[in-house]
């Protein structure tokens, strides 16, 4: 997967499905040799293959050199939120994974009311 990223500029959005593949993989070898219940296993692998897509999807807006500057801030933010909340929940136990929603879940808010406010003040800025 790295050569193929050096081979293309390390430009993400050319090798979307093969990472997304390889990150799939990546949390599917994680949670079988770190955790033993079934049930919380399936659930925090969708949680966390869902993030650690979500962060590559974000890196790749973080790196696109057409979007200004806040905007590319707010990605790399999310990257790296979204990053450590995916890999919390390869390896934290079940009685604290509530916990961590929550506290992932108020972070995330929190970025979408940034891009909210991020989205009214181009549309300002373009109206005058």
């Amino acid at each position: 997967m790295v050569k193929k990223l050096r081979t293309n500029s390390w430009r993400l959005e050319l090798s979307r499905e093969r990472l997304v593949l390889t990150v799939a993989l990546l949390v599917i070898c994680v949670c079988i040799v770190v955790k033993p219940q079934a049930l919380f296993l399936v659930g925090s692998l969708m949680l966390a293959t869902a993030a650690l897509s979500a962060c590559a999807a974000a890196i790749s807006r973080a790196m696109d050199a057409e979007q200004t500057r806040p905007w590319r801030i707010l990605a790399a933010i999310e990257a790296v939120l979204l990053d450590m909340f995916g890999m919390s929940f390869l390896v934290i136990p079940k009685g604290t994974a509530f916990a961590y929603a929550t506290s992932a879940g108020i972070v995330l808010i929190i970025d979408g009311v940034a891009r909210i406010v991020l989205c009214l003040r181009s549309a300002l800025s373009r109206t005058r």
